[in-house]
């Protein structure tokens, strides 16, 4: 039987740095398998969660709960009829709706040992909750653990206030720290005390249509136009990552809400290979953007544009 662990929370809240650093501290790895679901079509995070002996598949250019719910099925159904594996770790897309993703789930109960969700939570996200709607609230709701997420952008007396704020909201689920990712990995892997039904999680209503634009070329981009790029246009975005060809060299780069991190290259990529979510994009806007960026001229890059 199949340990069965979905970790979700919104755009850029942290899930990939939990489940990298969860995979890479984890004792026994034997029999695990990690599912990465992207919104976007370029497969990034499934390349960061990569590592060797445990098998990463991703699903990407849409969410598991809906646009994907048939490769997801079928995937499923692979994997339980060869050889079921001990452990199973999704990553489900910041945009995937929990009730949903928990029914389609459901159908395999009879081969899962038992499931557990965890919800990384942004703290600025809990700053701003009111902005966010139900589709927020369902997400915290489906939570047996929530990993408070970046944490450490603020005063520890004002995490206090979070902390509690959180436990009146969700009453009775357990709440831990993860400051860069960094999360006990037995509390994180341990059976969860109540499991959820998936009719206990709250369906959402309100989640408005995001927009994914990749963006793929071989072109080098000005470090200094790209950071002022960011600057006068980022707040347009709920989220960019992807790789960056540089003058310099290559590197990550990941913006969430005004703040931008860098990070060594991904080896198995080159070129720029970008994604770009938020509201009412046009790619070819984006597309002449970027053009304006680059230091040397490669081959030209081809906007995708997904809903």
């Amino acid at each position: 039987m199949t340990k069965l662990f979905i970790l979700s929370g919104f755009l850029g809240s942290g899930k990939t740095s939990a489940l990298k650093y969860a995979i890479e501290v984890m004792t026994d790895t034997k029999g695990t398998v990690v599912v990465v679901n992207e919104a976007g079509e370029l497969g990034l995070d499934g390349k960061l969660v990569e590592r060797a002996g445990i098998p990463v598949r991703e699903l990407n250019n849409g969410c598991v709960c809906c646009s994907l719910q048939v490769d997801f099925i079928a995937l499923l159904n692979e994997m339980f009829k060869t050889e079921p594996p001990s452990k199973l770790l999704i990553e489900a897309s910041g945009l995937a709706e929990p009730a949903m993703l928990a029914k389609t789930l459901a159908r395999f109960d009879g081969q899962i040992q038992w499931r557990k969700t965890i919800v990384v939570l942004d703290a600025e996200i809990w700053e701003t909750r009111e902005a966010q709607g139900d589709f927020f609230y369902a997400q915290l709701n489906s939570a047996d653990l929530i990993l408070l997420s970046k944490a450490d952008l603020y005063a520890a007396d004002q995490v206090a206030v979070f902390l509690s704020e959180i436990r009146q909201t969700v009453p009775g689920t357990p709440i831990e720290i993860a400051i860069h990712g960094r999360v006990n990995p037995k509390i994180f892997l341990e059976r969860p005390n109540n499991i959820k039904n998936p009719d206990q999680i709250p369906e959402s209503h309100d989640l408005s249509a995001f927009q994914n634009v990749s963006i793929e070329s071989a072109d080098t981009m000005d470090g200094d136009k790209w950071k002022r790029f960011i600057q006068e246009e980022g707040a347009n975005y709920v989220r960019i990552k992807g790789q960056l060809e540089l003058e310099n060299g290559p590197a990550y780069f990941d913006f969430v809400r005004g703040h931008s991190n860098w990070s060594p290259p991904l080896e198995s990529v080159s070129g720029n290979r970008l994604v770009f979510i938020g509201r009412d994009l046009d790619p070819h806007t984006l597309q002449t953007k970027l053009e304006s960026l680059v230091f040397q001229r490669g081959s030209e890059g081809t906007p995708k544009q997904r809903g």
